[in-house]
């Protein structure tokens, strides 16, 4: 199973480390890792994440790291795509997928 990353993703990042750096660059790092050490298990376990409540789609699905939610698009068998990292107060909308 292949994850891409799309370049919004990594905007999300460096805003939310941008954001959390402020009071601590340590814990902004830390969070930013927490959620990039993520891929491995989206990999193995695509499915554990849960279906994102704003949409009806099953391919589309979130897992949760502190306060922020990873959302993620399988594509097919062997790839899936992480759309965005957003905090869990903020509502997803969803307005297309990233490389197809």
């Amino acid at each position: 199973m292949k994850l891409v990353w799309t370049d919004d993703v990594f905007l999300s990042l460096k805003d939310i480390q941008d954001y959390i750096a402020r009071d601590s660059k340590y814990y902004a790092y830390l969070q930013v890792e927490k959620i990039l050490a993520y891929e491995a298990h989206i990999c193995k376990y695509p499915y554990s994440g849960r279906v994102v409540p704003e949409y009806s789609d099953e391919s589309i699905r979130e897992i949760i790291e502190g306060h922020y939610r990873i959302i993620y698009h399988i594509v097919n068998d062997s790839l899936i795509e992480v759309l965005t990292v957003v905090h869990t107060a903020s509502f997803f909308q969803f307005t297309g997928f990233g490389i197809f």
